[in-house]
């Protein structure tokens, strides 16, 4: 979906408004065009220019089939940040729809810094056409926690004639989190009186309120039970993970999803067991065994909730420390991110973890340094390995993360 790979782009700094730009594209414009322009607050608005194109143009492109075109509009409205908020709001009120969607869902990607554009935000959850009350409600879950003022608005729009909608609205709730509380029973029954696409966005939204949500736990499993298509399943099971529902139908309902067929199903499984931490402890032996899954996603995952079990996955440290050697950056930095979570348990894997000190990739060094010193005097076979790296380099940051992990090992033992 649209809004799913734009929010893949926030990052950048900010575009400034391209003065030059807007005053040749003002003097190109005839004396009739300026006078509709001085009486048109919607279009002086939309005529705000940014990297020398208005945003109406930007929006235009954004709605056009020229897949580029899209990706390049969305990064530049995505840069241009805070500023343009003002204009984005007088978008929403634009008599194009296509231009109040897209309005819409830029202000859903400019996050908390469109905080201000909450109310006209659910004034458009009214608009007469859905696809654009249902980019209003997914911007509103966007903007956060700022948006809370929308719950109420929301929950109304659960009851949408349109499906999409709906989807949107529960989205939306998921999005202000702990905040959207109130929406736990309209959720619930969007989850048992719908289609795969509400009740995996129900599903998601309860999970994002958390533990407010868990009394929405059983239902969940009902429609476990029940479903078919594998984009559903992996939101129960990630929505009962999210919200702490521990209870042992639903850490069987985990274990069993690791054995899906589908990659993303067991992927949603190890992420909901690693959020249950020690409460899975039942699962550690599963989640060892789907260390051999052949997707790096789903071993990422198994990895990563190892850790978070922690001590009680005690068995899985020599899988672990094997993992330590994967081609797979990521694998590598997370097994030693999830060993020095497990104490004394993880104390053999010491000398492995300190031979990352030298890996190429500097997140795994990074790992590497933080599991040793969480360890503190169990790493204590590890100090050569951190002076040696501390005479590597002259980073001082580096050298200050250094000192604090042997002062974590030297400093406890003393203590001691």
């Amino acid at each position: 979906m649209f809004e799913r790979w734009l929010l893949t782009i926030l990052a950048g700094s900010l575009f400034a408004t391209t003065s030059a730009a807007q005053e040749k594209t003002t003097q190109d414009k005839t004396p009739q065009d300026k006078v509709a322009q001085e009486k048109a607050p919607e279009n002086k608005g939309l005529a705000t220019m940014i990297e020398g194109k208005s945003l109406s143009a930007w929006l235009q492109a954004m709605s056009g089939k020229d897949v580029k075109a899209q990706e390049r509009a969305s990064k530049v409205l995505a840069k241009a940040g805070k500023k343009i908020v003002p204009a984005l709001i007088t978008g929403l009120k634009s008599k194009k729809p296509e231009t109040r969607e897209h309005a819409a869902q830029v202000l859903g990607l400019l996050g908390e810094d469109a905080a201000d554009a909450v109310k006209p935000l659910i004034a458009v959850l009214k608009d007469k056409v859905a696809d654009v009350r249902g980019a209003a409600a997914s911007s509103l879950g966007d903007i956060g926690p700022a948006a809370k003022e929308a719950v109420e608005p929301l929950i109304d729009l659960l009851h949408d004639d349109d499906e999409g909608v709906r989807q949107q609205a529960a989205r939306g709730l998921g999005g202000i989190g702990p905040d959207a509380k109130d929406a736990v029973d309209a959720l619930i029954d969007l989850l048992k009186n719908s289609s795969a696409g509400p009740q995996a966005a129900a599903a998601e939204a309860l999970g994002e309120i958390g533990s407010n949500a868990l009394k929405a736990g059983p239902a969940i499993l009902d429609v476990l039970k029940k479903a078919k298509e594998p984009e559903l399943r992996a939101a129960l099971l990630k929505g009962m993970g999210a919200m702490g529902f521990k209870e042992s139908a639903a850490v069987s309902a985990m274990i069993s999803g690791l054995r899906h067929k589908d990659e993303e199903v067991r992927e949603a499984a190890a992420t909901a067991l690693g959020k249950l931490g020690p409460d899975a402890k039942r699962a550690v032996k599963p989640l060892i065994q789907a260390l051999n899954d052949k997707e790096e996603d789903v071993r990422l995952a198994v990895v990563e909730a190892l850790g978070e079990i922690g001590p009680d996955a005690k068995e899985a440290v020599p899988d672990l420390t094997g993992t330590l050697k994967d081609k797979s950056e990521l694998l590598r930095s997370a097994a030693a991110t999830s060993l020095g979570k497990m104490g004394a348990a993880a104390q053999p894997a010491v000398t492995d973890i300190a031979a990352l000190l030298k890996d190429k990739n500097k997140d795994v060094r990074e790992s590497a340094l933080d599991a040793l010193a969480n360890l503190g005097p169990l790493a204590k076979e590890a100090i050569p390995a951190l002076q040696a790296y501390l005479e590597s380099t002259t980073d001082k940051p580096l050298r200050d993360a250094i000192l604090e992990a042997i002062k974590s090992i030297e400093g406890k033992q003393k203590d001691k």
